[in-house]
């Protein structure tokens, strides 16, 4: 018995020994650091120990709201550092995939491997990820009709993004909810972006009223202090006025009062034979909605309460964003249309179909911007036109709402909705020589945003068949046009594109199909200014300034340099400096390897924010010199 007790015991201790080494040979994680900002593509550091834990296998499993575990989508693996006995590895992830664009519980599993595996979970603090999930989107799909075509909906799921107008009784919240889960809904990797559409610029509620019949709804009355008219009264010059200290409110209208104060009376000012208003809401020319001053509060809190369900019979930005006000959308952002109120009094007249002279209330639709931005800081926002925010020779530019929106969107970029043209000349060129450089340097700075564009099949009827935007290569009637749209649109200007009908209401896969994304050439340098910009009948090219434009040494260490935009399908397009004190060698040394270099930072230039000019550039940044009273500088991008 005592012999057998002694050979049990000798056999545990072996057992016991044999496991104690076999672990401590084991690899270890000591530690897995996530970065703050858990958003995007975000980088994951693992601390392994071990004498070979430069040579361990580190993977990563991800379960979400307790579910199996499967391989997170890694981009990118490697070690960082090491010692003799461990080492950092480092772990590019891609989170929107694996995770989606909202909140979920997952729990992710890191392994460092030999022949055995330690493991070690860790709960991830989850955040919204839609606004970092935007920079993925490629390819968006915006309608604005009813939802109750079930092949529609599932052609919805296989776009990135979607836009739809929640006044339609079809849209609910199961509706929003199905598209964003896309064609998978066990897989967040094709998660769709929903935006819901919402008028800021006019009231919709407003549409087939009189002004009378809005004076007999309390709705319409308000404070009884609107409408209201520019402080500064009309003005008839060819150039425009500055918008500084402006009050918010404007003035009363000289024609009376008696409406909510959001109401403006400024057409009736210029119109009038005594440029006196008549104290009623002006109205859209076109459709009827009452012109508002976005900057007023009283609107902003209208917009937040509003139900479609209520007495508005529209949705607001709660019902619209929130899965716990009215019907609940819970969508991913906001549409916001109608930003053209506030644009320039010199853009129409008493002849045009809709005259707007109400560029005085600009400061206040970009503070309204900037008070969506942050009420719903985890949301989309999206601006539709508006473009003169952008454009220094406007005056709209130093209330530019860049920094407070994600998406800018530029309808009839070169195909519009007017059956007459195809396309309107004047207005296509304008974009494309005009507008397109400034919009391009104003979304590529570090506080910019995404550029979504918007064609119409539309025009004379024997050049333009809608069509063809589903029927092709079967009907084929304006299908060169079509290619043009996109190349313009995407290929030239770096928006993401999609066309339709003039009601935005015709689903189709056009632009997917046959628009191509694939970016084989380098960024092309364009200019912000243009010569012939206002060259007759149609505005003429821009000639592109290519590279450093001025350099100058400021104070002692430092170069100021300053530049123009660069162009390319994949934006945005970043500026790098290279910098010597001797001559470049270009032949022999092509790519610049060896050569100091530097970032650049796409500050304003000087005298940008008054207006463009032949020696004003959008960019600018001030960098250390190199040692030396002579300097050869190059750029690329």
């Amino acid at each position: 018995m005592i012999g057998l007790k002694v050979v049990l015991l000798l056999l545990f201790v072996a057992i016991w020994f044999f496991t104690s080494s076999a672990f401590a040979e084991r690899h270890c994680i000591q530690s897995v650091s996530l970065p703050k900002d858990l958003q995007g593509h975000i980088h994951i550091a693992v601390h392994v120990s071990h004498p070979e834990s430069a040579h361990a296998k580190v993977a990563m499993d991800v379960a979400l709201d307790g579910g199996d575990y499967h391989a997170a989508r890694i981009m990118e693996s490697m070690v960082k550092t090491a010692s003799a006995d461990n080492a950092q590895h480092q772990l590019k992830w891609d989170m929107p995939r694996d995770l989606g664009f909202r909140a979920k519980n997952a729990t992710l599993r890191f392994t460092a491997q030999d022949s055995r595996a330690f493991e070690v979970d860790i709960a991830v603090p989850q955040g919204n990820n839609v606004r970092a999930a935007l920079q993925n989107v490629n390819h968006y799909m915006v309608d604005y009709g009813d939802w109750e075509d079930s092949s529609k909906i599932e052609l919805a799921k296989t776009y990135q993004l979607v836009i739809l107008h929640p006044r339609k009784l079809s849209v609910t919240r199961q509706l929003v909810a199905s598209i964003q889960a896309g064609v998978n809904p066990s897989d967040p990797a094709d998660d769709v972006i929903v935006l819901g559409y919402i008028s800021v610029g006019e009231d919709l509620r407003s549409v087939g009223l009189t002004p009378e019949q809005m004076r007999n709804d309390p709705r319409f009355i308000g404070n009884g202090q609107g409408p209201r008219i520019d402080p500064r009264g009309p003005y008839f010059g060819v150039d425009e006025r500055p918008l500084d200290n402006i009050p918010i409110l404007g003035a009363p209208s000289t024609g009376g009062l008696g409406f909510a104060s959001y109401y403006l009376d400024d057409n009736d000012v210029y119109f009038s034979a005594n440029h006196v208003g008549n104290g009623l809401p002006d109205q859209n020319g076109n459709f009827g909605g009452a012109f508002v001053n976005a900057g007023d509060p009283a609107w902003f809190d209208v917009l937040q309460n509003m139900q479609r369900n209520g007495v508005d019979r529209l949705p607001g930005f709660q019902e619209i964003l929130t899965d716990w006000y009215g019907l609940g959308l819970a969508c991913d952002g906001v549409f916001l249309d109608t930003i053209d109120t506030c644009a320039p009094d010199i853009w129409t007249n008493e002849q045009s179909s809709n005259p707007s002279k109400f560029e005085w209330t600009a400061p206040g639709f970009s503070q309204f911007v900037t008070k969506v931005r942050s009420t719903y800081s985890d949301k989309i926002v999206l601006q539709n036109r508006g473009d003169f925010f952008f454009d220094p020779k406007h005056p709209q530019y130093k209330y530019t709402t860049r920094s407070s929106i994600d998406v800018l969107f530029f309808e009839s970029y070169y195909l519009d909705s007017n059956p007459v043209d195809l396309p309107n000349p004047y207005h296509s060129a304008d974009n494309r020589y005009n507008y397109m450089p400034k919009i391009r340097a104003e979304a590529d700075r570090s506080d910019g945003f995404r550029v979504l564009s918007l064609g119409y099949a539309e025009g004379p009827p024997d050049q333009m068949s809608l069509l063809t935007l589903t029927e092709y290569p079967t009907v084929s009637l304006g299908f060169n046009a079509l290619m043009t749209d996109i190349h313009l649109a995407q290929n030239e200007a770096g928006f993401r594109h999609y066309i339709s009908n003039a009601a935005v209401d015709y689903p189709n896969s056009f632009v997917r199909t046959y628009g191509s994304l694939d970016d084989n050439t380098p960024p092309v340098w364009a200019s912000t200014y243009n010569a012939l910009a206002s060259a007759l009948p149609v505005p003429g090219p821009y000639t592109p300034r290519i590279g450093i434009q001025k350099a100058e040494c400021r104070s002692a260490g430092t170069i100021t340099v300053q530049w123009d935009v660069a162009i390319d399908m994949t934006p945005p397009v970043n500026y790098r400096l290279y910098m010597q004190t001797w001559m470049f060698d270009f032949a022999n040394n092509p790519t610049m390897a060896g050569v100091p270099s530097i970032v650049l930072e796409k500050s304003i230039g000087d005298g940008y924010v008054n207006g463009v000019g032949p020696d004003v550039y959008p960019y600018q940044a001030t960098v250390p010199a190199a040692s030396g009273n002579t300097w050869y500088l190059c750029s690329s991008i």
